[in-house]
């Protein structure tokens, strides 16, 4: 007996048997071929026999399961009947709850991680994704796959779930994002109406609400800044009070907003003057 299989790419495969019966003087010729189409896979088969006898028929499989969030259908070549499921949601948290609340933004085409490999699956249009063949019995471990998330300026707020899947049963898990933003701008220091790139100086993004500072950020050699990874909200600007007032130079703070729909706020420019100038102190 002989037999031969070669995978002329990933979805497509033929193989080959010949047998001989030495002891009947007889033998067979089998040819199979068969692809997979992501939702079903398809076989042909041909054989010949001693005696002129020609075989010949095709298989087709396929298997289903149901999304329970909206009952809907999906089909795949995978013969994964035996294994668990998940059905995950992946969404824009606008209000920073943590849950999924009616009239949030759906994140489309994120995917996912099963014990730190990737997994077949991508978020659709309304956010959702239904993972399947996961090994029961036994502790699992999903994540979003943060790189394939639409933007970099998204920061996924649940960073893994742990559960033992069960066959044919599919739990519901939500992973909520939130959209950041990039905050940047220059710090000059103007002397006698000259205004240069200030380096070395300390910015605060301070929370308007709370009066916490929640990111801090030191200028270039150019006075230049970049703040990342800026929540949706409301805040203020500024210079190190510390910093300034021991240097005696103006507070050039401002106020700024930023939404969720904004990814990048640039140019924004905090000027400091000395203080003896302003108020005309020798």
């Amino acid at each position: 007996r002989v037999s031969a299989s070669k995978n002329l790419d990933e979805l497509t495969n033929i193989s080959g048997t010949i047998e001989r019966n030495l002891r009947y003087n007889t033998y067979n010729l089998n040819l199979n071929a068969a692809r997979k189409f992501g939702e079903f896979s398809l076989g042909l088969y041909a054989g010949y026999s001693s005696g002129n006898v020609v075989s010949a028929g095709f298989s087709f499989s396929t298997s289903l399961a149901i999304e329970p969030r909206d009952g809907g259908f999906e089909f795949s070549e995978k013969m994964d009947a035996s294994f668990g499921l998940a059905s995950i949601r992946v969404f824009v948290d606008g209000n920073k709850n943590g849950v999924y609340d009616e009239g949030e933004a759906p994140v489309k085409g994120a995917g996912f991680k099963v014990e730190g490999r990737d997994w077949d699956g991508l978020t659709n249009e309304s956010g959702i994704a239904l993972l399947r063949g996961l090994s029961v019995g036994k502790y699992s471990e999903i994540e979003v796959n943060e790189g394939s998330l639409p933007s970099s300026n998204y920061t996924v707020q649940l960073k893994g779930v742990q559960f033992v899947p069960r066959p044919g049963q599919a739990l519901q898990i939500d992973f909520p994002v939130r959209m950041t933003a990039e905050v940047s701008g220059m710090v000059y220091l103007k002397k006698e109406g000259d205004k240069k790139g200030a380096p070395g100086y300390v910015v605060e993004l301070v929370d308007r609400e709370t009066g916490k500072i929640v990111k801090t950020e030191r200028t270039a050699f150019d006075g230049f800044f970049n703040i990342f990874e800026v929540e949706a909200g409301k805040y203020i600007l500024r210079i190190k009070p510390a910093q300034r007032e021991k240097l005696e130079l103006t507070d050039p703070s401002i106020e700024i907003e930023v939404l969720p729909s904004i990814e990048y706020i640039d140019g924004l420019e905090l000027i400091l003057e000395p203080l003896k100038k302003i108020s005309g102190r020798k």
